[in-house]
């Protein structure tokens, strides 16, 4: 079940599915011996209503998100991928059940269970290169200096960056894409970001690198967006 206020790490008493999430999921920092569990993403939210249409959010593509036939995990279902290009031919939709850390969703006429925290409803979407143009030491690097850059700069305090899927490295231009989760957020859950790229040559090292010519933000929302697209 949910757990409110914070948990002592000191103690036995903290919710199992609390260290899962700080330890292995958020990387959050205890002070003091106790972390403020909601900021940490360990108090769940409730689903979004029914009908409302998901995208697996903060997990690599390649990963998928898995998921099960019930909420006591005993039967796996195929692991869920992120739909970062709009082209899956079925849609992820919220039956508005949930059961702790777990949302019901609907596809393919059948129904699963999956962790809420990579579950989001997309919102609107806005240019952020002039704010990445101010906020990163350089719009150059490596992708992995990229993603950490962006980490450092739009995370919050708890949040994480995950590479979600990268195409084109070899071609003229190349995409990423980048989900900056923030459980402490209280609307968004985090955002998407699209990345658009021109490869190029380090000089001096001969590395390869990418410049970012261009930049895109989606909201992620937790209880889905109203008519103009914003996070309820």
């Amino acid at each position: 079940p949910p757990h409110n206020g914070t948990c002592d790490l000191s103690t036995d008493h903290a919710p199992p599915d609390c260290f899962i999430s700080i330890h292995q999921e958020m990387g959050c920092e205890a002070s003091g011996g106790s972390i403020d569990l909601e900021a940490c993403g360990c108090v769940h939210p409730s689903a979004p209503p029914p009908g409302e249409i998901l995208d697996v959010v903060g997990v690599r593509a390649e990963d998928g998100l898995p998921a099960w036939a019930d909420a006591n995990r005993q039967e796996s279902r195929d692991p869920l991928a992120s739909d970062v290009e709009g082209s899956r031919l079925t849609t992820l939709e919220s039956t508005g059940q949930s059961s702790g850390d777990l949302w019901e969703i609907a596809i393919d006429g059948e129904t699963a269970w999956a962790r809420s925290f990579n579950l989001g409803v997309l919102g609107s979407t806005q240019p952020i290169l002039p704010e990445l143009e101010e906020d990163l030491p350089t719009l150059v690097g490596t992708i992995d200096e990229l993603v950490a850059g962006i980490e450092e700069a739009r995370r919050g305090t708890y949040g994480r960056a995950v590479l979600v899927d990268f195409f084109g490295p070899d071609s003229i231009s190349s995409w990423a894409w980048i989900d900056v989760m923030n459980p402490s957020a209280d609307a968004p859950k985090g955002e998407r970001i699209r990345l658009t790229l021109v490869p190029t040559t380090d000089p001096a090292t001969g590395i390869h690198e990418f410049e970012i010519v261009d930049a895109m933000s989606t909201d992620i929302c937790v209880s889905g967006v109203d008519d103009n697209g914003q996070c309820r």
